[in-house]
């Protein structure tokens, strides 16, 4: 699991045939979010999945921010 929060985050290693991004900050703007994009599809070369969960929060930041996500993968 890598996990990243407003205070920490944790080395981007593959330890498994999957992968799991937790992204629980509060708010990633369009940069972070293409950051994390590149990142999955780094593992996607070395896992057979990769799941990518954005922090759960009343406002649906984490909902747009997937969304976001989704429409740069579509992209290439």
């Amino acid at each position: 699991c890598v996990a990243d929060t407003e205070v920490r985050t944790v080395p981007i290693v593959a330890t498994a045939d999957f992968a799991y991004l937790r992204l629980r900050d509060d708010g990633y703007d369009d940069a972070a979010i293409a950051h994390w994009t590149r990142t999955a599809q780094e593992l996607a070369t070395t896992c057979k999945d990769v799941f990518v969960y954005f922090k759960h929060e009343d406002a649906g930041k984490g909902a747009m921010s997937g969304q976001r996500m989704l429409e740069l993968l579509a992209r290439g």
